[in-house]
């Protein structure tokens, strides 16, 4: 079975200075070394998962791309 980008499930998580305190926001914030460590465990943790952050002084985003079924929903 081939399996193509139209297959993927994309998900989005993040808070903005909409809906949180600056408080909140900082406890998010993830610096450069941080984000590049976390999305290289992901990889290893589940390697269909694509994913990228955005992270700023008023916004955290978490953008996730899947197969369904792939297990990457838990990651």
């Amino acid at each position: 079975m081939r399996t193509t980008d139209e297959n993927k499930q994309l998900s989005v998580l993040g808070v903005s200075f909409h809906d949180a305190p600056v408080n909140v926001r900082e406890c998010l914030c993830f610096k450069q070394e941080a984000t590049t460590s976390l999305l290289h465990e992901a990889s290893i943790e589940s390697p269909s998962l694509e994913a990228l952050v955005i992270s700023t002084c008023n916004r955290t985003e978490f953008y996730l791309a899947a197969l369904p079924g792939s297990g990457a929903e838990e990651t």
